[in-house]
This record gives C-alpha cells, structure tokens and sequence, in this order.
C-alpha cells in the first residue's frame, strides 16, 4: 500500500460527501477509542490505573499519539468533506473530552485514576489543537503532545514508586 499513490488516487477522484463521511465516521471511532475520545474513553482510566508503571508510562506517553498521528495523516485528508459534516459531532465530543474528563480528574482520590482521567482530557485538547487546522493550533498540539508525553510519563513512574 503506498501512501502516496492513494492519496494521489483520492485527489484525483474523491470519494461522494456521504461516503467520505461515513469514512470519516468509522475512522474517528476507531482512532478515537485509541485517543480515549468522550464517549470512546471509558476503558483509559481503569486501564491506566490497573497496568504496570512501564505499560502506562509508555501508552499515556507516547502510544496514544499515534490515534492522533492516524487521524492527522489517514483521516482528515482522505475525507475531507466528511469531517466537514460531521465536524459539529467532532466539536460535541471535544467539549465533552476536555470538561467532562478534566472534572472527573478533579474528583479522583487515587493518583493513578486522576493520571488516567487526565491524559485522557489532554488528548482531547490536542485534538482540538489538530482539527483547528491552523500554525497557532498545529503548534500548540505538537507542544502539548510532548509536554504531556514527558508528563505522563514521569507521573505514571512516580504513581509506580509510590505504590511499592
């Protein structure tokens, strides 16, 4: 499969508006579930707080950018047209991601839990940051992308220490 030619294809003959966005619809489920996306996101909390130390760090880390990096490269500009008809549903789930999420984190005793909650808001963010499609939100995502990787990841190894 070479990522160039199919690209070249689409361009040269895209796909109809209702099928880019049911593409476009069944892509974002399944990226979105990766990125712990509201209402996707109900196996990253628990999941983060019952792995081992390494396993979170790496997934909160570094493994949830790759539902970004998929949905920045395969997603939006393979459908463009569905993304736009299905932006306002995108738009819900942010709002949702980030306020949801980020208060739920807020309500969380145990430090792994809220680490769970949390990373799960931050991608949220990011997308936000992705789908404006702008320098200012490009560069914005990627900083954050990689503040949070670190962050994640350090809070994850201390949550690791603590528990033994």
């Amino acid at each position: 499969m070479d990522w160039r030619v199919l690209t070249e294809t689409l361009r040269a003959s895209p796909l109809g508006t209702s099928t880019q966005t049911l593409v476009a619809a069944l892509l974002l489920v399944g990226f979105g579930t990766l990125v712990s996306l509201v209402p996707f996101h109900s196996w990253a909390p628990g999941g983060y707080a019952s792995a081992p130390a390494p396993a979170a760090m790496l997934h909160a880390g570094v493994l949830k950018k790759f539902g970004l990096y998929g949905l920045l490269r395969l997603a939006l500009p393979l459908t463009p047209f569905g993304w736009k008809e299905i932006g306002w549903l995108v738009g819900l789930m942010l709002a949702g991601n980030i306020l949801y999420l980020g208060l739920a984190s807020l309500q969380q005793r145990d430090f792994r839990w809220l680490l769970g909650f949390s990373s799960a808001m931050h991608m949220g963010t990011v997308f936000l940051g992705l789908i404006a499609g702008t320098v200012l939100g490009l560069g914005g995502a990627l900083a954050l992308m990689v503040g949070h990787g670190f962050s994640a990841a350090l809070g994850f190894a201390v949550a690791g220490e603590v528990g033994r």
